[in-house]
């Protein structure tokens, strides 16, 4: 199976270096840039299958633009953040901005890989990491989900943005359409996923006899 081959984007030496550190071991090829080479290395490495964009040192605005651009040339290469800044209002922009994941710095190695390891699985990549292979794996994933639409494929990915993030979700529709399934899916895929996932049905409220 060919590895996984990962662009590493920091100007930092420090987190630089913990990024590079965290793949050792696992068949990845890595990749390294500073945000002033990016697309200079992006183009010349061929076949890049996710992207990890540090914001150690550099500005956090000026890291989500040059993701922007990025999402802008590939709409579908995987993006992983890390960054000093964990703030909600920060981790809506950085999803906005086509941000797949999500971490606050100093960030544990096996949460990392897991990302990139479901990062690749999502986008239909046959590449896998040896470190997730020896892992229990979830029962959660994006195949109970009907439907290989537009609308359903940016359901799945709105649920796999939320299922990283510890915010309070919202999941608006119509009964039948499918809100139970949704949040059972980011239940499953969350850090709490291995908890039971318990639903309770609210009436907007009470009925009134005649």
């Amino acid at each position: 199976m060919e590895q996984p081959k990962i662009l590493i984007v920091e100007d930092n030496d420090v987190l630089r270096r913990d990024m590079k550190n965290s793949l050792y071991g696992n068949d990845i090829t890595v990749f390294e840039s500073s945000y002033k080479t990016v697309f200079q290395t992006y183009v010349s490495k061929e076949d890049i299958d996710l992207i990890l964009l540090g914001s150690f040192c550099s500005a956090d605005s000026h890291v989500l633009h040059i993701a922007k651009r990025i999402r802008e040339l590939d709409r579908l290469i995987p993006l992983i953040m890390i960054t000093e800044n964990s703030s909600e209002e920060h981790i809506i922009t950085a999803l906005r901005a086509g941000i797949n994941d999500y971490f606050k710095y100093p960030f544990k190695k096996e949460e990392l890989l897991q990302s990139i390891e479901r990062c690749l699985s999502n986008n239909d990549t046959k590449k896998s990491l040896s470190f997730y292979k020896k892992m229990p794996q979830k029962s959660g994933s994006t195949q109970n989900l009907i439907g290989a639409s537009r609308a359903m494929q940016s359901v799945s990915m709105l649920a796999d943005h939320a299922s990283v993030t510890d915010c309070n979700v919202l999941i608006t529709g119509e009964t039948g359409t499918g809100k139970e399934l949704v949040a059972n899916l980011i239940h499953r895929n969350s850090s709490r996923g291995n908890n039971p996932f318990v639903c309770i049905n609210c009436h907007t409220g009470p009925s009134v006899g005649k």
